[in-house]
């Protein structure tokens, strides 16, 4: 089944999380590319490092946010954040991860690999309503 994500509107705000397999890198971006947070890598892939990123973007939203959040596909390793309690009303949006490489090939960084520039690439990715 596809489900059609949400329209990005002036009030979106994108969170991008890049996944490995014991630990993910997060981004909060508003829609006019601005970053609410800086990018923050190797957070444990545990309920309370979870619960405190949410706690950090939260604090940082603006009061009419729209929240939606990207997670690249990772093999199995994606799956505890793509089930994990998001909270009520935050749209969760699994990536495909050939989407992201050909994002990261627009932005010019082909064959440059991190997690922050995975993340620019899924921010750009939820922005464009993909």
């Amino acid at each position: 089944m596809v489900v059609q994500a949400a329209r990005v509107t002036s009030s979106t705000v994108v969170v991008a999380v890049d996944v490995g397999k014991i630990e993910f890198a997060f981004s909060a971006t508003d829609v006019t590319r601005t970053s609410l947070l800086r990018p923050r890598t190797g957070c444990p892939m545990t309920g309370s490092s979870l619960a405190q990123v949410v706690a950090d973007i939260v604090e940082v939203l603006p009061v009419d946010a729209v929240v939606k959040v990207g997670i690249e596909a990772a093999g199995h390793y994606h799956r505890p954040l793509l089930n994990a309690a998001w909270p009520i009303g935050w749209e969760v949006l699994e990536l495909n991860p050939a989407h992201v490489t050909e994002q990261r090939r627009v932005l010019g960084k082909r064959t440059v690999k991190t997690d922050v520039i995975d993340l620019q690439a899924m921010t750009e990715l939820l922005l464009a309503g993909r």
